[in-house]
């Protein structure tokens, strides 16, 4: 988005001309099909700058070049063959407009700075490909694949990391799904998501999958899945729409069937693109009776059939199909000029949608319909328990996983504190100090045997060692009173271990 600098005027008191500052920011914004439309920042802003001439007013009612805008907002020049510093006027339709805005005032030093954002070090073709965005696939790109015929995936996610595993395995949807409420905040069903917490959900999911990383793919469509009571009236919807689209979704999601055509027709007309839900509705499944098979009649399919081809109809550019037999799911696709991703749908439509919790097993035993293809779950608990083991065992973190003074600053600090034995604690060497007989690397293998706790040694909390003999060997404190304590747990006097 850039502020777009109009070139208004208005006449002084005495009849002269005198510029104006522009007090309104226009962005542009890319619209469903691949077209960019320039169009106030802020709802709160009028349709157009009520100051503006007559030729710049006319650049808000054409959409814009798809080369020219891709340079504005993303400040790359590959797909420009001329400059626009070096164009006196661009053609945008059939009006003329005045360039004579400074892009340099746009970027804060000119197309160079713009070239060589993120390419430090690099000169000529290799600063303007390192500096080059990655391109989002788009709805056209998904229509594309369409209809090619190639298969489309879909999947949930709810936060940064599974958005940026969604776009490392180039899937073409990502869905911030209400089934949040089941997967990441232990809710029973989806009903008590509100738009908070989706909105949140949304940005997290927006942020991984704008983390390329290794990701060589096009960035994929993110749908946002508008909860429970979000879109009940008109005004709602498109509230709680636009507020989606803020967060970062490319398309947003309704559940529901012919009903909703007017409002996905509003939706439509507001430039926010709508992804349909028929078949099983997960908020409404206490009046479809439970979570069961919908569609298994000819008289019910006819009717998912019916509100497939009127949301279609309304602009819905993309039909989720849920849990409804194979044939339905063909009957539908077949009725509809958009892509249909089933889930539980069979696996002659467009594409296909899990949960990203039941493909990976992350809550044991997924639904019939959905496969589990890899057991994160069980891996999981295994990684707690075995962690869990070592740290009681003393196990963990040992050497390995610990870092330890120089030896010159710990004797500083053993002199310091003198009733604090460190001396052991220094890393294993050749010429390891020697503390009461025992060198540094003797008393650490000598403290892995046997358990680890804490006991309270002389009014203090200290970190204690239990052999297997029951003698308690302790470290951190005095090394009177810790051969004390060990004394009279065994009966004799007993040298102290230090950790």
């Amino acid at each position: 988005q850039v502020g777009a600098s109009c070139p208004c005027t208005r006449r002084g008191n005495r009849g002269g001309m005198r510029s104006l500052e522009p007090a309104f920011s226009a962005a542009l914004r890319r619209l469903p099909g691949g077209c960019f439309a320039k169009m106030p920042r802020s709802q709160a802003m009028s349709a157009v700058p009520p100051q503006t001439s007559l030729t710049n007013m006319c650049t808000y009612f054409h959409p814009w070049p798809k080369h020219r805008s891709m340079f504005i907002i993303y400040g790359s020049r590959r797909a420009s063959s001329t400059s626009p510093m070096e164009e006196s006027a661009s053609k945008v339709g059939d009006m003329e407009i005045s360039n004579s805005f400074n892009l340099e005032s746009i970027y804060g030093g000119g197309m160079n700075a713009a070239a060589t954002n993120g390419a430090e070090g690099q000169t000529g073709g290799e600063k303007r490909k390192a500096a080059a965005p990655a391109k989002p696939l788009g709805l056209g790109g998904v229509r594309r694949r369409f209809e090619r015929g190639q298969k489309l995936s879909m999947v949930t996610a709810y936060d940064f990391p599974s958005g940026r595993f969604a776009r490392q395995a180039g899937v073409e949807l990502v869905l911030v799904g209400d089934s949040l409420g089941n997967c990441r905040l232990g809710l029973s069903d989806t009903v008590g998501v509100t738009m908070e917490d989706m909105l949140r959900a949304t940005q997290a999911v927006r942020r991984g999958v704008d983390a390329t990383g290794n990701a060589t793919s096009p960035k994929p469509l993110v749908i946002g899945d508008m909860p429970f009571g979000s879109y009940l009236t008109m005004e709602d919807a498109l509230r709680n729409a636009a507020a989606f689209r803020v967060a970062g979704a490319d398309v947003v999601k309704l559940e529901g069937g012919g009903h909703l055509a007017p409002v996905v027709k509003a939706l439509t007309n507001a430039g926010i693109a709508v992804m349909s839900h028929i078949g099983l509705e997960p908020q409404r499944a206490l009046l479809q009776g439970g979570f069961r098979l919908q569609g298994t009649s000819a008289a019910s399919a006819m009717d998912i059939i019916a509100d497939a081809k009127e949301l279609n109809g309304a602009g819905a550019v993309l039909l989720v199909v849920e849990m409804v037999p194979e044939e339905v799911g063909t009957a539908v696709q077949a009725s509809v000029s958009c892509p249909v991703i089933g889930i539980g749908a069979g696996g002659k439509v467009a594409g296909q949608v899990l949960v990203c919790d039941d493909m990976l097993g992350m809550h044991g035993r997924p639904p019939s319909f959905a496969k589990m293809f890899v057991d994160v779950g069980r891996a999981s608990t295994e990684a707690y328990e075995n962690y869990v083991k070592e740290v009681r065992s003393g196990q963990f973190p040992g050497d390995k996983y610990s870092r330890h003074m120089p030896a010159e600053e710990l004797q500083k600090l053993q002199q310091l504190l003198p009733q604090v034995q460190l001396q052991d604690t220094v890393q294993e060497s050749a010429d390891s100090p020697v503390v009461n007989g025992h060198t540094a690397s003797s008393s650490r293998s000598q403290s892995t045997s046997g358990s680890f706790g804490f006991e309270l040694l002389q009014g203090r909390l200290l970190p204690v060692q239990r052999h297997s003999a029951g003698v308690r060997l302790a470290g951190l404190a005095g090394a009177r009173g810790i051969s004390q304590a060990a004394g009279t747990s065994t009966g004799t006097r007993t040298e102290p271990q230090r950790l």
